[in-house]
């Protein structure tokens, strides 16, 4: 997500991402841990990788592993898992709702 805000990501990009990791997870059971199962993932989201992809990665692995680190601190031990609003949604059931709030808050919220 870091990568795609500085590669100037627009709103749908990200959705489109965050629906490719998430099929690739837990659909397909892919390895997206890896930097070729990361360009996997951005690919099934139309998203062309560059070349600076990889040293971005190496360039920020100890400052996401610190990120990793606050973040279980704060109670976020499951995937996937968002924080919205300083609520923490664990697991896939609450999509609906944070797909909501990230739209506008347009209507009623789905339960």
């Amino acid at each position: 997500m870091i990568w795609l805000t500085r590669q100037g990501a627009d709103f749908e990009q990200y959705l489109g991402y965050i629906e490719a990791a998430f099929l690739k997870t837990f659909r397909d059971a892919a390895d997206v841990e890896s930097f070729s199962g990361l360009t996997a993932v951005l690919a099934a989201a139309g998203i062309q990788a560059t070349d600076g992809l990889a040293q971005f990665v190496k360039s920020e692995a100890p400052g996401l592993e610190a990120s990793r680190e606050e973040i279980l601190d704060t109670g976020v031990f499951n995937a996937p898992a968002f924080v919205l609003d300083g609520e923490i949604f664990h697991g896939r059931e609450h999509l609906p709702l944070v797909k909501w709030m990230l739209t506008g808050k347009q209507g009623i919220p789905p339960v």
